[in-house]
């Protein structure tokens, strides 16, 4: 039997988009099902000589596509802890990126794993490439590497955008990249609302509860407080409380069930 620990109030802070999104996925009965089902249990997580980890997958989980993942990631993990490698038609934040590897100091590379400076990198190594994923600043980024290997040595980079409508993305992404080697220092920190943090949470916990089998007094009482919900529940001229109990676990059960990759755009 899995068990799941809630972020604490001090701790949701830090969470960013792509952290909220593994929040609610890792929560959904159906994902932990997959999750035992599939091989993905099996892969094996290693350490880079820069700090980093890295991830071998000789082919991609058929389970995982379903949830928008290359491989099924452990739902007993958190944020910090779990390696999610989404794939790049579920997140905007993917760039397609040709890489050559620079053997002399004199070619300049444009990028160095080993120098570079991140909050939280891996990589994911496929039969044709490479998946670097980053985060620093509350930001993320994704690079589908074609070419030389960035855990080898490192590389000149050339970038392909696909139409107009990714340019955006693309900048953002761009500056991360330039952030990780400090030729870049303006990178903004990103951050989300604390009230916004907070309503996600209660919508957390209402998801979690809901799919225990509790009742909405009780969902109230976990995201509220118990004294609250028995105050609340009591006064028979009032549907207010009833009626947010009722918005906030539909809410977390659209989050759970699939709105979770709103985040990730």
């Amino acid at each position: 039997m899995m068990t799941i620990t809630l972020p604490e109030k001090s701790d949701i802070a830090s969470l960013n988009d792509a952290d909220w999104a593994w929040e609610f996925l890792r929560r959904n009965p159906d994902y932990k099902r997959d999750y035992r089902l599939s091989r993905s249990r099996l892969l094996k997580t290693v350490e880079h000589t820069s700090g980093n980890s890295f991830i071998r997958v000789r082919r991609r989980c058929p389970y995982a596509k379903t949830w928008g993942l290359i491989y099924m990631c452990d739902p007993n993990l958190s944020p910090i802890q779990a390696l999610v490698a989404w794939t790049a038609d579920t997140i905007n934040w993917a760039i397609e990126t040709e890489t050559n590897a620079v053997m002399s100091p004199k070619m300049g590379a444009d990028f160095d794993l080993e120098a570079a400076c991140f909050d939280r990198a891996f990589v994911v190594i496929e039969a044709k490439q490479q998946n670097l994923y980053m985060h620093i600043k509350s930001h993320s980024a994704c690079f589908e590497i074609i070419g030389g290997s960035v855990l080898l040595y490192p590389v000149k980079m050339r970038f392909t955008i696909d139409g107009i409508d990714q340019v955006r993305s693309a900048i953002s992404v761009l500056q991360i990249a330039q952030e990780t080697t400090g030729k870049h220092t303006k990178l903004p920190k990103k951050t989300v609302p604390y009230v916004t943090q907070l309503r996600r949470l209660k919508y957390l916990i209402a998801a979690e509860k809901s799919v225990e089998g509790v009742f909405l007094r009780e969902i109230g009482a976990a995201i509220y407080g118990s004294k609250r919900a028995r105050n609340e529940w009591k006064n028979l001229d009032s549907r207010a409380f009833k009626d947010e109990i009722i918005r906030a676990k539909r809410k977390g059960l659209h989050l759970m069930n699939g709105g979770y990759r709103d985040f990730l755009h």
